[in-house]
């Protein structure tokens, strides 16, 4: 298996984050992948993401050395979440250290004896596709008395409740892991896990899991879709254009699109030599 640290494969990439990216819009794809253009704005919600994925990783690996004990794995895992969740200055009822404490205790707390050996944690992979490189990191790989091996991915949530269900593609991410780990490894998984953290201040809502059962038509699925993908990113990259997806640029609908200001300023960028970018936004 080829660690991202090690990558010597000289060819573009593409990971689950820029792969929705484009799906759900391209020309954002266009502004954040291609320009490198970011809103300037605290990314709160990637901030917390990124500390309660760490909250659990360290658990997670303080349990698979089998050392100690739940209470100090997970004083020891919310312990990590301190420095990262500093970084967020803005106030936010559900975004804050309070909650991001109560909601992971809670979540510990109500998997404590969950059915699972933790197998590996944190598995970074580079997968060659011939003419990409298809990269991630995988939470973590568990053993189920009853699956077998499975890779597991954590989402968090503020859309308390199972309507989460509408807003992701909560099988995409785990088809491209769990295909990854065949293409590398040879070994057939039993499935992937999807493990759903709400957020939010009440706990009123318990953690989330879904068991998937995967099979090698889901690898050979997966593989020929994520290649048209790459065909239509090329043909996108070929042209210079990448057309705006206007379901996504209307808050109303839903959906929240940082780069509705540069789309309405330059709704033709690819023929302009110059950009000037406003100040709410930075390279």
């Amino acid at each position: 298996m080829q660690l991202l640290e090690t990558l010597t494969i000289d060819k573009p990439w593409l990971d689950y984050s820029s792969l929705v990216m484009l799906m759900s819009c391209p020309r954002k794809y266009y502004w954040k992948v291609v320009k490198e253009i970011s809103s300037s704005e605290e990314p709160a919600a990637l901030i917390n993401g990124e500390a309660y994925h760490e909250a659990k990783a360290t658990y997670l690996k303080l349990k698979k050395a089998g050392i100690g004990s739940h209470s100090e794995w997970k004083d020891k895992a919310l312990e990590s979440m301190i420095p990262i969740m500093a970084q967020i200055t803005s106030e936010d009822p559900k975004r804050n250290l309070t909650v991001a404490f109560s909601t992971m205790n809670n979540y510990f707390d109500f998997w404590r004896d969950e059915p699972y050996e933790v197998i590996e944690v944190e598995v970074k992979f580079a997968v060659d596709m011939i003419s990409f490189v298809f990269v991630g990191r995988i939470d973590s790989i568990k053993r189920h008395p009853s699956f077998g091996k499975l890779v597991e991915e954590t989402k968090t949530t503020t859309v308390v409740g199972k309507r989460w269900e509408n807003r992701v593609k909560p099988n995409l991410q785990l088809d491209g892991y769990y295909s990854a780990m065949y293409i590398l490894t040879g070994e057939v998984y039993g499935g992937g896990i999807l493990d759903i953290i709400p957020v939010d201040e009440k706990l009123k809502q318990p953690p989330l899991r879904f068991i998937t059962p995967r099979t090698l038509e889901d690898v050979k699925d997966w593989t020929s879709n994520i290649q048209e993908w790459w065909i239509t990113l090329s043909r996108y990259k070929e042209s210079g254009i990448f057309p705006q997806n206007t379901e996504t640029c209307y808050p109303i609908l839903g959906y929240n699109c940082e780069y509705t200001t540069l789309c309405g300023m330059y709704p033709h960028p690819y023929s302009m030599d110059e950009i000037e970018i406003p100040g709410e936004y930075h390279i």
